[in-house]
């Protein structure tokens, strides 16, 4: 029995729904790879401020498996890289405040990227990857081949989650209390964080504070590692 959305003119499906097929390509064919475009970063001099990246490069990003709430899935060598090459970066930065996702690849991200630094990590289930549900541990390019429209909602819509997931918009909504009570304390102590995560948190938080449309955010591809973002608050 057809589904509703396959009831539904692919022509409507753009007034329904907020997707973009071209990153969803862009992404599949270069995971982790950015468009080219600069990360924001405000005034490290000026507090308080939030410092964000992605994890480096995870088994599962070169595999093309959709991660999500997976965790077993190891940074990869050039991931090790990715992290530590953001370490001579941020070593003149000083935190107050040092948060990840309670996934091992966000973590391990964290650790390279302090480099020598004396820090405790404080874990918060919230900025942990999105849930792709049923297609958790599945193939991003064998979707993409069966079904291209369901592919390119689950992965790059803002408002269409995937079966038992959650959308790019539901993650927002997700971290929003998270974002509130960092922000509140950091304005009350004149105080830093910086915040290891993973692609689609990193995603809501750059969706806030940038203040981007639902179409602006699903086109960024954040890079695994690397760079980061710094948001004066």
């Amino acid at each position: 029995m057809p589904s509703l959305l396959d009831k539904i003119p692919k022509k409507e499906l753009n007034k329904l729904f907020v997707f973009d097929a071209a990153s969803a390509v862009a992404s599949l064919k270069n995971p982790g790879k950015s468009r080219g475009e600069d990360l924001p970063k405000g005034d490290l001099n000026k507090r308080p401020f939030i410092v964000v990246f992605r994890h480096g490069q995870s088994e599962d990003n070169v595999a093309r498996i959709h991660s999500g709430w997976r965790n077993n899935a190891k940074l990869t060598e050039q991931g090790i890289r990715d992290a530590k090459a953001l370490a001579p970066r941020l070593k003149d930065f000083e935190f107050d405040y040092f948060f990840t996702s309670d996934q091992t690849r966000a973590i391990e991200t964290l650790k390279y990227s302090m480099g020598e630094r004396d820090y405790t990590a404080t874990i918060d289930w919230r900025l942990k990857e999105r849930s792709y549900g049923d297609l958790t541990g599945t193939s991003k390019s064998d979707l993409i081949k069966k079904d291209p429209l369901r592919a390119v909602l689950y992965r790059r819509s803002w408002d269409y989650p995937p079966p038992n997931g959650e959308s790019p918009q539901m993650v927002y909504y997700r971290i929003l209390p998270f974002i509130k009570e960092l922000e509140c304390v950091l304005k009350k102590e004149k105080a830093s964080a910086v915040i290891a995560c993973s692609s689609n948190t990193m995603r809501a938080i750059r969706y806030h504070y940038e203040k981007l449309s639902p179409k602006e955010a699903v086109q960024i591809e954040n890079p695994t590692g690397k760079d980061y973002c710094l948001y004066n608050l």
